[in-house]
């Protein structure tokens, strides 16, 4: 999956998080969730602000200001973990612009 994104714009992302076994919502009210984005060296660029909208039913928001993102190819995923056990969205390829609008 690839996703762009201008740069000094909100990076927002918001959805229903489910089971890859049964499909169902997943009830993430104990479970930590944690979204980063990296360069492909590896190197942090942002951890990302996560909200547990309505956490019985699986659905967060994504959010963080990308003014400082640099320019280029970056990757993106979402963890979440219970105890001992964490497991990782799919991998976004996030391709990071310079925006044709720009606030004066």
């Amino acid at each position: 999956m690839r996703y762009t994104h201008n740069r000094n714009t909100t990076f927002y992302w918001s959805g229903d998080i489910v089971h890859q076994s049964s499909g169902q919502l997943a009830d993430l009210s104990d479970q930590a969730i944690k979204s980063q984005i990296r360069n492909r060296d590896g190197d942090l660029i942002a951890t990302l602000n996560v909200q547990k909208d309505t956490p019985q039913n699986g659905f967060i928001t994504i959010r963080a200001d990308s003014s400082k993102w640099p320019i280029g190819d970056a990757l993106w995923d979402i963890t979440i973990t219970r105890g001992d056990i964490t497991v990782a969205t799919e991998t976004v390829n996030l391709k990071v612009i310079d925006g044709g609008t720009h606030a004066s």
